[in-house]
């Protein structure tokens, strides 16, 4: 009942404070606070290990639930359970390490993996490149910059379990098998891809219910596809386009 429950899909930025301090807003609870309500409660806690699969890593200045004990804490404690990774704004350079072999050597357990709202270089996500994922759900990435990327190959390339995906800031991410989606959100993207790799990408997950393309078009003159170039979305329910031109709406929704 005490479990924080954050979004599964583009989560929110910053994550809840699980502190009880500041804004009443924000006044949720972890479970380490029934642990330490007496010796039993804590003996009954350890016996979940659900209720400790968040791992939440950011700026601890600004929000202690994000600590870096309390992430390692909760990893271990979660023990075979699998776990929901949150890596977010201005991620402290001594926990770089704990990150990228700790963690990363942890993937076959990941539920989620969300890396967003911070500025990095790929060699950050090259650490993740040849760690499996069977498990893996959710997946943003989302750095918090002007440049645009190229997504490459992670998580050894294969995601058969993906079902929501956002990604922002990037041009293309080939290498990567982000197929049977049911959530897509794609923000200051795609423009490395012509239309029909962008119809494409779409037509891989039939069971697609929520799209979102924000500043996300293709690439200008690479329309190509054949008026009869069809893609089924049968259970599409929510579309948003924005920031795009209307020539790019017309064509993208006209297959």
């Amino acid at each position: 009942m005490t479990t924080p429950h954050t979004s599964e899909f583009d989560p929110p930025v910053p994550p809840l404070d699980y502190t009880g301090q500041g804004d009443s807003s924000m006044l949720h609870w972890h479970p380490m606070r029934l642990a330490s309500v007496c010796r039993y409660w804590k003996s009954t806690t350890l016996l979940f290990p659900s209720i400790w699969t968040t791992i939440n890593i950011g700026a601890e200045r600004l929000y202690p639930n994000a600590n870096t004990e309390l992430a390692q804490l909760c990893l271990r404690r979660s023990y075979g359970a699998c776990i929901d990774v949150y890596l977010w704004s201005w991620l402290p350079n001594d926990i770089l390490p704990w990150i990228t072999e700790t963690l990363a050597s942890q993937s076959m357990r990941f539920r989620g993996f969300h890396v967003y709202n911070f500025d990095f270089d790929l060699d950050f996500l090259h650490h993740f490149a040849e760690c499996p994922t069977p498990q893996l759900q959710n997946l943003t990435i989302a750095p918090r910059s002007s440049v645009l990327y190229t997504l490459p190959p992670i998580f050894a390339g294969y995601t058969p379990s993906l079902r929501r995906l956002t990604l922002a800031n990037f041009t293309s991410w080939r290498g990567n098998d982000f197929h049977n989606l049911t959530s897509l959100c794609l923000r200051n993207c795609a423009q490395g891809l012509t239309y029909r790799e962008l119809v494409d990408f779409m037509g891989a997950s039939p069971l697609l219910e929520t799209l979102e393309l924000s500043d996300a078009g293709p690439i200008i003159g690479s329309y190509e596809l054949p008026p009869n170039h069809q893609v089924s979305l049968v259970r599409l329910r929510s579309i948003v386009m924005d920031y795009l031109p209307s020539i790019h709406i017309t064509r993208i929704l006209s297959h």
